[in-house]
């Protein structure tokens, strides 16, 4: 589908878990129940600073829909994707 940037935050965290958080969050739809999907850094958990994941797990499906990046691409996606940029999702 076709989507556009509809909002960005510095940082934030998981609804449903307010201990996983992550950086450079660029919000472009919404999943089935209502959460934001976007392109973000790999989570981690704010009580002590550990990735949930790892570099080796990005690209598998283990998110509800977001796109886990590595922090590098993360930040360069939030620098490039202002309010409005154009997301095309192919599957």
């Amino acid at each position: 589908g076709t989507y556009s940037v509809f909002s960005r935050s510095r940082r934030t965290c998981a609804y449903g878990n307010p201990y996983v958080c992550w950086g450079y969050m660029v919000r472009f739809a919404k999943g089935p129940g209502g959460g934001n999907i976007g392109f973000h850094e790999i989570p981690f958990d704010s009580r002590t600073g550990q990735r949930v994941q790892s570099i080796s797990q990005l690209g598998q499906a283990l998110s509800a829909g977001c796109v886990r990046q590595s922090t590098s691409d993360a930040v360069y996606m939030w620098n490039w994707a202002g309010l409005g940029t154009k997301v095309v999702v192919l599957a």
